[in-house]
């Protein structure tokens, strides 16, 4: 059995649960953490409430000092699981490799990956593959909204170094 650091290294994302506000993360309004009886478990999640023409973004430390340490050529895998119900253009994940300009509308560096999230009633999981260039040191998961209208709730998210797609992993907690 792996040890909790151990457990640590594999888990990437600071604040992965948003256990008790949004720290480590950048979020314009649009972007709000919740919890709700009877949905993920009672949990907290993050909802994205859109409106035509919102391009919000939610990213992970936004500051070109920060983002999530990765080794260079290396495959990754993010996930995490979603509710979404959009009218129009539906929300949609980015891997860069540069931190947002500080108004949320571009990023230096290079996409590594990105996927627009589709309609799921219920909770379901998603998962987006990417592999780091030779020289790249960190990355910066941007969830972005596209103008569309609707709710798109984020919740259990993990990045890991994996070439395979996995389902949810609590490495903090390894009962969960």
């Amino acid at each position: 059995m792996a040890s909790q650091e151990d457990r640590r290294g594999l888990q990437l994302i600071q604040n992965y649960k948003f256990e008790t506000d949004l720290a480590g993360w950048s979020a314009d309004p649009a972007y709000v953490r919740k919890t709700e009886a009877g949905f993920n478990g009672g949990d907290p999640f993050v909802e994205y409430n859109g409106v035509s023409g919102n391009f919000d973004n939610f990213t992970t430390s936004n500051d070109a000092d920060s983002g999530m340490l990765v080794e260079p050529s290396t495959t990754y895998t993010v996930s995490g699981t979603r509710t979404a119900n959009f009218t129009g253009n539906y929300p949609q994940v980015q891997i860069n490799t540069g931190a947002d300009d500080g108004a949320g509308h571009a990023f230096p560096g290079t996409t590594l990956g990105s996927m627009r999230f589709t309609a799921a009633a219920a909770e379901a999981r998603w998962s987006l593959q990417f592999t780091t260039g030779a020289d790249t040191k960190r990355v910066w998961i941007r969830f972005q909204g596209l103008g569309g209208v609707g709710r798109l709730r984020l919740m259990e998210l993990n990045l890991t170094k994996d070439a395979a797609v996995q389902p949810y992993r609590d490495y903090f907690n390894p009962g969960n």
